[in-house]
């Protein structure tokens, strides 16, 4: 089976890259998580790293963090720790759905304790706790569902029903080119 191109679903996370704080104002989704995802399933594991990377890069240059390459590190090291988890997770819509709300989950980990290692205190309240590590990975698999699944659904069941359309034709001209009347073929 032919699996779709990787381009769309970039381009689709990079939209969501720029506009993120202008569509979701209060959420701080992982755009790049069901591209990257994708990805895992259909790259091997340098390519994989390499888009990784790639995607890191590309938060960081839209990200106010001070340390250009943090979202590359983090994006790197939570793809060596998911890479091999892919097997577990179906290529079905909702196994995207939980493998990207799984992914967000170590992003978040990682952005969360990764302050700790460089001895620069980061507050911990339950409210914080809440909403990072349960309502935006959450947030996030609703988005890999609604941006990354749906389409896909919607493009498999429109070629589906171009190729039963092909059919149709095809049978529909064979009959016309039958002579009518009685076959001399006797």
């Amino acid at each position: 089976m032919k699996r779709p191109s990787l381009c769309p679903f970039f381009f689709t996370a990079l939209f969501f890259m720029i506009f993120s704080t202008a569509l979701f104002p209060n959420c701080r989704l992982v755009p790049f998580a069901p591209f990257l995802n994708l990805a895992f399933n259909q790259c091997s594991f340098p390519k994989a790293l390499y888009l990784a990377s790639a995607c890191g890069l590309i938060t960081d240059f839209f990200s106010n963090q001070i340390l250009f390459g943090h979202h590359a590190l983090i994006y790197v090291i939570t793809a060596c720790c998911v890479y091999k988890l892919r097997l577990f997770f179906p290529e079905k819509p909702l196994g995207l759905s939980l493998f990207t709300l799984f992914f967000s989950l170590i992003v978040t980990t990682i952005e969360r304790f990764a302050p700790l290692f460089f001895e620069v205190g980061v507050p911990l309240t339950w409210e914080g706790v809440a909403t990072d590590f349960f309502v935006m990975p959450f947030f996030d698999g609703v988005y890999a569902f609604l941006f990354f699944s749906c389409p896909l659904i919607f493009y498999k069941s429109l070629r589906r029903q171009w190729f039963r359309f092909l059919f149709f034709i095809k049978r529909a001209t064979k009959g016309k080119n039958k002579p009518r009347g009685r076959s001399f073929d006797r």
